[in-house]
């Protein structure tokens, strides 16, 4: 059975693999396709397509972007989408920007509970454009105030906690809008850790195209039981492992995939929707 990850993440979000490293354990672990789907950034992709070809590995574009429904954090992957859409570059640029900015407000809220560290300590953390909380949690560990990433989390980053600042984030409307005007398709990321299964009736009206049933913090009965729901709403079905690299602690790479067959129907949906657009043009 051919192995498709469409859920991993590199050094350009909050991973800790570069790209290369990412494509080689793919190749490595016997899959057949992938996805790079940095967290509101898509700089590694364009690599990552030229480096699998080179592994014979099949590379489809992604992206994980960050929304919110009836405030619930909400994560829409996006897929097969043109890299150089405008648009889509645009309001990626804004996420970017925005990141940095929250990872200074996150220093400043530290400074003021009295702990000594910089933004500069935080920036020499982040390999590529793009700043999040453990650039953050890594720089808290590395000055000393923490002896663990879950410990700086637990303590100082996470929701409810005295240095927690909200990421910009768009609607659940606009971010499968906007994957769509670049060509692309929209899944709904993890809903079991995000406990969207009530609103994938919602979603599906707004032309969402498939749901994330299988993921590494799925239980067995969630995997199935999103795929019973996909069915039903007339959506197909994506999956990964949400790698982030060894060094976060996270699922690697494993038994956590979809097959060749769930990808060809994916990327057909894709091409379905990229025609009808052409023809109403």
């Amino acid at each position: 059975m051919s192995k498709v990850d469409l859920h991993l993440h590199t050094i350009h979000s909050d991973g800790t693999m570069k790209v290369g490293e990412v494509i080689n354990r793919a190749a490595q672990a016997g899959f057949s396709a992938i996805a790079i789907t940095d967290h509101d950034c898509i700089d590694g992709v364009a690599d990552a397509i030229r480096i699998g070809k080179e592994a014979g590995l099949k590379v489809v574009s992604g992206v994980e972007l960050s929304a919110i429904y009836q405030n619930h954090d909400i994560h829409i992957l996006g897929y097969f989408f043109d890299l150089k859409n405008e648009k889509l570059n645009a309001e990626l640029q804004k996420f970017i920007t925005a990141r940095y900015e929250r990872g200074e407000k996150i220093v400043e809220k530290l400074n003021k509970l009295g702990i000594r560290i910089s933004f500069e300590d935080v920036r020499k953390r982040v390999k590529g454009r793009t700043v999040g909380r453990p650039h953050v949690a890594e720089a808290l560990v590395k000055v000393g105030v923490c002896k663990t990433v879950r410990e700086a989390f637990d303590s100082f980053l996470a929701e409810g906690k005295p240095a927690y600042v909200p990421k910009y984030k768009i609607s659940v409307k606009d971010a499968i809008e906007l994957i769509h005007q670049a060509g692309g398709i929209a899944s709904l990321a993890h809903p079991g850790i995000s406990r969207a299964d009530d609103f994938i009736e919602q979603f599906a009206k707004w032309d969402l195209d498939a749901v994330e049933a299988m993921h590494s913090k799925h239980w067995d009965v969630q995997v199935d039981y999103f795929k019973m729901r996909a069915e039903q709403t007339g959506l197909l079905i994506s999956g990964g492992s949400d790698c982030h690299g060894e060094k976060r602690g996270e699922p690697t790479f494993g038994p956590y995939f979809i097959s060749m067959e769930e990808l060809v129907k994916l990327e057909q949906l894709a091409e379905n929707k990229k025609n009808k657009t052409t023809e109403n043009n």
